[in-house]
C-alpha cells in the first residue's frame, strides 16, 4: 500500500465543494477538517456581519425599533446561516464515517441532537415567548397562554437532555474523525488515502 500525500486546504475544500451533496464514497482526515476549519471561520464572520447590521439598524431607527426585535431578528439569521452550514456539512461527515469504516447514520445523531434539536427547541421557546407575551397579542387568551405555558415547561425539561446526547456524539464523532483511513477497500468504497502498489 502506498499513502498518497496529505491534501492542500485548497485542495481539501475545492474536494468537498465538488462532493458537497454527495453521501456515498469516503473523504480523508484532511479533507474534513480543511473543511469544518473552513465552515468555523464563514459561520464566525457571519455572525459578526449580522450582529454589526442589527447594531446599525438599532443606532439609525433608534427607539423607533421594538424592544428585543433586533435579538429576534439576530437569532433568525444565525439559525440561517446554521442551516447553511448542516447542509454543508453533512455530507462530508457521512464520508468521513464512512473512511473508518463506521455508517453514516452516527451522522443523523449528530446533527439531530448535536445542534439542530437544542438549538430548535430554544427558537421555539423565543419565538413562544414573543407571541405570548402580554399585549403583543390580544387573541392571546388564557387557553393559549395555558398551552403555550405546558409547551415552554416541556422545552425547557426536554432540552438538557438533547444536549447531554448531543455531547457525548459529539465527542464520540471527533474520536472517530481524528483516526485514519482504513487502508483497505471497506463496503464503502476504496481508500482514498491509500492506493494500491
Amino acid at each position: 500500500m502506498t499513502k498518497l500525500p496529505t491534501l492542500s486546504s485548497s485542495e481539501a475544500i475545492n474536494l468537498a465543494w465538488k462532493n458537497k451533496f454527495n453521501l456515498s464514497g469516503r473523504a480523508r482526515r484532511s479533507e474534513f477538517w480543511w473543511n469544518i476549519l473552513q465552515l468555523g471561520v464563514v459561520f464566525t464572520l457571519c455572525s459578526i456581519a449580522a450582529f454589526i447590521v442589527l447594531v446599525i439598524i438599532r443606532f439609525f431607527k433608534g427607539h423607533e425599533v421594538e424592544e428585543r426585535i433586533d435579538v429576534y431578528l439576530w437569532l433568525a439569521l444565525e439559525l440561517l446561516a446554521l442551516i447553511s452550514v448542516a447542509v454543508y456539512s453533512y455530507p462530508l461527515l457521512v464520508r468521513r464515517l464512512h473512511d473508518v469504516g463506521k455508517s453514516g447514520r452516527w451522522a443523523v445523531i449528530q446533527t439531530l441532537f448535536g445542534w439542530t434539536l437544542p438549538l430548535w427547541l430554544f427558537f421555539c421557546y423565543v419565538l413562544g415567548e414573543l407571541v405570548t407575551e402580554i399585549g403583543r397579542f390580544p387573541f392571546a387568551g388564557d387557553e393559549i397562554q395555558n398551552f403555550w405555558d405546558c409547551v415552554f415547561a416541556f422545552l425547557f425539561y426536554v432540552s438538557p437532555f438533547c444536549a447531554i446526547i448531543g455531547i457525548v456524539s459529539t465527542i464520540y464523532l471527533c474520536v472517530l474523525c481524528v483516526r485514519d483511513s482504513q487502508k483497505e477497500e471497506n463496503q464503502y468504497g476504496p481508500s482514498p488515502k491509500y492506493v494500491e502498489e
